[in-house]
């Protein structure tokens, strides 16, 4: 006994000593990574905005934040032309002239549902430079727990330096850098996401439907998991309808809410959007991989083939093992597969599915052939931006004549190559899950 004990301290020893050093790595390459952003990022952007003859760009929250600001302190109506061109004034300088010169030009118009407005209230008094580090700070506050909450619906318990390294190596991703620069609603989405998924694996479903519903607020990212999750509830309609209800309810609270705030407000939100579709375009990360003439079918397609899918899978509980690969698999698709998804902050959807993959890897990597080449390109395509940002920071600090005008903003676009390998390897997960599920079991004499 007390032998078996003296070797397997050793092995403890350089097991915590090797999670050190990685929580080591991960430090280094997200100061690496953040040092890229203040130091050479920012500086080259305000550079070619100053070209363009436009102020800084302060992010995509201040027509939120203003029309919410206007809403409920003054009654106006936030999708009014009124509101638009003072939100363009801010922006450029000037109200657009979108029939125009300005055809086409994005017109920063407060372009999400009314309720938005809630979520932001506590801020409607402050100076907006203060907004910015408030909104900042709690989305990177978010962002941080919804590690925590993916890794519950996971069932993945970690030591607290491997949870702390998963946590450093999130919040230097090019995903979360980009949203938190912006201060991107979408991570506050992908958070209640991650708290209804945590909630579903605890069988707490009323309180799961009610984050689905806040996750509406940016409807094209909670578009595919609201379609799957309420398939799913029909699947045992009489234990599963408390989500229907939970959603069903906290949305009517929304809605209505907005409703009392701004009568009429739906007719207005559904023509600006219209409206979105147009100066903000229709690209999705398929486009990007294809042309677009070839990318809306096979989109189509996909998203077809997913919705037969999800009726097929509609009968699984929420504890079955599959089932939050299947969940990561309908996030991953609709990132790569939906429009206005294409920029790179919307790939904080791919969070669980990493996880999952990093949870799996052992199991993945002894297939060997294929799957573990796609893995090792997966994991080199993962980790190159943080590399690329740090040499170019490096750069920057230790021969600053070295020209960077053009890569200064390349390590945040590395990872457009990211989200289909992920789709691909939990396919690989899925498949290989369901194998066993319905492989036989041990017969004996």
């Amino acid at each position: 006994m007390n032998g078996k004990m003296n070797r397997s301290f050793p092995l403890a020893v350089q097991r915590s000593r090797i999670e050190q050093l990685a929580l080591g790595i991960a430090v280094l390459l997200a100061t690496g990574m953040w040092f890229y952003m203040q130091g050479v990022f920012l500086p080259f952007e305000r550079e070619h905005f100053a070209a363009l003859g436009r102020p800084p760009d302060p992010g995509d929250l201040y027509p939120r934040w203003y029309g919410a600001h206007e809403l409920l302190l003054h009654g106006r109506d936030p999708y009014s032309p009124e509101i638009s061109h003072e939100i363009q004034t801010f922006y450029y300088g000037h109200p657009l002239d979108t029939t125009g010169v300005d055809r086409g030009r994005d017109e920063q118009r407060f372009a999400y549902p009314l309720y938005v407005a809630f979520f932001l209230a506590p801020t409607i008094w402050m100076p907006f430079p203060v907004v910015q580090i408030v909104v900042r700070c709690t989305l990177a506050v978010a962002t941080a727990a919804s590690v925590l909450l993916w890794l519950r619906a996971l069932r993945w318990r970690l030591s607290l330096i491997r949870l702390l390294t998963i946590v450093v190596l999130t919040l230097s991703s090019p995903p979360l850098v980009q949203g938190l620069k912006l201060q991107q609603l979408a991570l506050l989405v992908a958070f209640f996401l991650a708290a209804c998924a945590a909630l579903l694996s605890k069988g707490k479903l009323f309180w799961a439907g009610c984050f689905l519903a806040l996750a509406t607020s940016k409807p094209q990212l909670a578009l595919l998991p609201m379609i799957w999750f309420l398939i799913w509830a029909t699947g045992d309609w009489k234990k599963r309808q408390r989500l229907v209800w939970g959603f069903g309810g906290t949305m009517a609270v929304l809605i209505g809410g907005a409703q009392l705030v701004s009568p009429g407000w739906l007719p207005c939100f559904l023509h600006g959007l219209v409206a979105y579709t147009h100066y903000a375009g229709m690209s999705s990360l398929l486009d990007a991989y294809l042309t677009p003439p070839v990318a809306k079918p096979v989109a189509a397609v996909v998203l077809g083939v997913l919705l037969v899918f999800c009726v097929h899978w509609r009968r699984d509980p929420a504890e079955a093992p599959s089932f939050f690969a299947r969940f990561s698999l309908i996030l991953a698709v609709g990132t790569i597969t939906l429009p206005q998804l294409l920029p790179p902050f919307n790939q904080v959807l791919l969070l669980p599915g990493v996880l999952l993959l990093i949870h799996r890897w052992n199991e993945l990597w002894d297939r060997g052939g294929i799957v573990r080449a796609v893995c090792g390109v997966g994991a080199g395509l993962v980790l190159l931006p943080w590399f690329a940002a740090s040499a170019i920071a490096v750069t920057h600090i230790v021969a600053p004549i070295v020209p960077l005008r053009d890569v200064w903003a390349s390590p945040l676009i590395m990872s457009f190559g990211v989200p289909p390998l992920v789709a691909g390897l939990l396919m690989v997960l899925l498949v290989g899950t369901l194998a066993q599920a319905r492989a036989p079991g041990p017969t004996y004499p």
